[in-house]
């Protein structure tokens, strides 16, 4: 997979991406990334770490799930895989996969 670079004014999608885990010693890291039309806005979406509520957080999760405009993937990496590519190399792998899953939801990629 190439990556595609469009300046933001005019790019038709935007993506993002993040990790959650530990990995190896504390349990699987789960990689998501959503695809959502350019213009498209979620309220008070900039950072899930500044969140101060998980009823919040549900909420906002719903209104990205609820929107047949977005794209979601998710991928888990267990301590096995993590043993054999190494931490990094692991949320690399599992970062590769989501975007390449949005990305072939799209449809305009292979």
């Amino acid at each position: 997979m190439c990556p595609v670079f469009v300046p933001i004014g005019e790019a038709e999608h935007i993506a993002g991406v993040d990790e959650v885990g530990n990995g190896a010693w504390a349990g699987p890291i789960t990689v998501a990334a959503v695809l959502a039309p350019a213009k498209w806005y979620v309220d008070h979406l900039k950072d899930s770490k500044r969140f101060s509520s998980k009823t919040f957080l549900s909420s906002v999760a719903k209104q990205v799930l609820a929107n047949k405009e977005a794209h979601v993937a998710v991928y888990e990496t267990g301590p096995r895989e993590i043993d054999t590519r190494g931490f990094y190399p692991s949320i690399h792998h599992a970062t590769r996969t989501v975007i390449a899953e949005c990305l072939s939801l799209l449809g305009n990629f292979d």
